[in-house]
């Protein structure tokens, strides 16, 4: 997207919103922030590759001017998994604010670690598998295994006084994982319940992106 959309309206007292920063009709820079009762829980943080036609342009961020005078009331930066359109944007993210709890399985958080080692960073990290649950601040969390073409992905559903999410983040039905996790995540194996308010999923994977990109530049956010 290449305009501004106008600021989002006053949130009921007690609402929930989210608000996509990319990853909208677009393959790349997924990036999901959920609000509620002043706080901020953000979902994932990638990077999208440009385009034959954007010469000069290494990276394309997600626009995080959205959260950049919000930075203090961000609980958790919480990941699906680790490939670089979901990741690849943590250490400008970081380097705003070091100290925000970076939460994923342990492959993506091995993945991340490498990734902040190039920036010299030392994030705050939170290991989690399928099962658990974690809690930061106003927000509870829980993880689920999903397949996907990439290890020890997870879906999240974040649990709040004004409703569930579940967010899947990337999957695929495959009989036979790369990781030999059945998934055990509820929209996958078809669970229905009038207890989740909505749920984001996404389906497509981006091929693997050239390494050596150093510029980067944002682009406004979608929200809704």
């Amino acid at each position: 997207m290449n305009e501004d959309l106008a600021p989002p309206g006053p949130l009921a007292p007690g609402g929930l919103r989210v608000t996509a920063l990319g990853g909208i009709s677009e393959i790349g820079r997924n990036m999901t922030v959920f609000e509620h009762l002043g706080r901020l829980l953000i979902i994932d943080c990638g990077v999208m590759f440009p385009t034959h036609d954007e010469p000069g342009v290494d990276l394309i961020l997600p626009d995080l001017r959205h959260i950049e005078d919000r930075l203090d009331d961000v609980e958790a930066l919480v990941l699906t998994h680790a490939h670089e359109d979901h990741v690849g944007a943590i250490p400008f993210l970081l380097k705003l604010r070091p100290d925000i709890p970076v939460v994923g399985s342990k492959f993506t958080l091995a993945l991340v670690a490498a990734k902040c080692r190039e920036h010299q960073l030392k994030p705050v990290f939170v290991e989690v598998s399928e099962g658990q649950h974690t809690t930061h601040g106003v927000f509870e969390c829980e993880y689920f295994a999903v397949n996907h073409s990439i290890p020890d992905s997870l879906a999240i559903a974040v649990y709040t006084g004004a409703g569930t999410v579940l967010h899947t983040g990337d999957i695929k039905l495959d009989q036979l994982p790369l990781d030999g996790r059945p998934p055990t995540c509820p929209a996958c194996r078809g669970w229905a319940t009038p207890a989740w308010t909505f749920s984001c999923a996404t389906r497509r994977t981006p091929k693997s992106p050239a390494s050596g990109r150093r510029k980067a530049r944002s682009v406004p956010p979608c929200t809704g």
